[in-house]
């Protein structure tokens, strides 16, 4: 735990072999209308070129980025997504802490209207949004597809939880960062779960989450993609 620096959110990006759509997930978060943000990209030991790709991007963006808004850590060893993605949590500086997917892409209101929502909302301390989901190289060229399988209002929430379900991307999340230094990140012990773990365990400690309408991430299908990867019974 530390003094966790008013306003400023940390975006969380977990990293595995995602340099064909990186660029695009960074740029999202760079070209975010809410401006006091820290980007934190945790490399889970990937073996493609991430840490010169990564350098590249950072001195080409060098005159948006102060010195200490852009962290990479790089693992001396694959510790899966849930892992990379709670080293990046436990790094996070900010009043607020936002998840993001390396194969992803946020919406440029994104940060700043959950910020609003907390502000006009101070008793939640978990926010996801809406999503659609896209298939093709470039988002405005694709087709989009909308979720189905979230629930709204924290109350439907909490309820869909204390019954197993699952019904927050985990993606699309911002959160307190009291609220994290109190609870903590993910399990790596649960493999595929993990994700329904981390918000199931947020909520059935007394935690108020929610999910905003608005459809303001997009998730991207590939073959790579880690939900894909997992059903094929591949790790990570």
């Amino acid at each position: 735990m530390h003094h966790r620096i008013p306003g400023l959110v940390s975006v969380v990006i977990p990293v595995y072999n995602a340099l064909p759509y990186l660029e695009a997930s960074l740029n999202s978060i760079l070209g975010q209308t809410y401006r006091h943000i820290e980007i934190i990209v945790v490399d889970d030991c990937s073996t493609d070129d991430c840490p010169r790709w990564v350098a590249k991007w950072k001195a080409m963006h060098r005159q948006h980025l102060s010195p200490d808004a852009f962290v990479y850590l790089r693992l001396p060893r694959n510790v899966t997504q849930a892992g990379s993605a709670t080293c990046g949590l436990f790094l996070a500086r900010g009043e607020f802490i936002a998840c993001q997917a390396a194969d992803d892409i946020s919406a440029t209101t994104r940060i700043e209207r959950q910020v609003a929502y907390m502000r006009a909302n101070p008793d939640v301390d978990m926010v996801g949004t809406n999503y659609a989901t896209f298939a093709g190289e470039s988002l405005a060229t694709s087709t989009l597809a909308y979720s189905g399988w979230l629930r709204f209002g924290h109350e439907e929430i909490r309820d869909a939880y204390a019954r197993g379900l699952h019904c927050v991307c985990d993606g699309t999340i911002l959160l307190r960062g009291t609220t994290f230094d109190a609870i903590g990140g993910w399990t790596r012990a649960l493999g595929a779960a993990s994700d329904f773990d981390f918000i199931a365990r947020y909520v059935t400690r007394g935690a108020i989450v929610d999910n905003m309408p608005d459809v303001l991430y997009y998730y991207r299908l590939h073959d790579g993609q880690t939900t894909r990867r997992l059903a094929r019974g591949e790790v990570w």
